[in-house]
């Protein structure tokens, strides 16, 4: 099964590409991905907890299945004022 992965902001900087395509094993969860993500890119390991993760464009529970071109978006953290 295919999917899309998007680091957002200075994320892409630290896995060093914008989008990721990759093929995964039918039904794994958004949780399952991000655990993969964390040992492909350990520098991301401290920032996941904190980053705002959507698929298609909706916040989802980490626990939700993915299906075939399901799109994933990292979002770190912002700040203002």
């Amino acid at each position: 099964m295919k999917i899309r992965i998007r680091f957002l902001s200075y994320l892409h900087t630290t896995v060093g590409v914008k989008i990721l395509e990759r093929d995964v094993t039918p039904c794994l969860t958004l949780d399952e991905i991000l655990q993969i993500l964390k040992t492909e890119f350990p520098q991301l390991a401290r920032t996941i907890p904190n980053l705002t993760v959507t698929v298609n464009r909706q916040v989802v529970d980490p626990q939700i299945r993915l299906k075939e071109g399901d799109e994933i978006a990292l979002f770190p953290p912002v700040s203002g004022g």
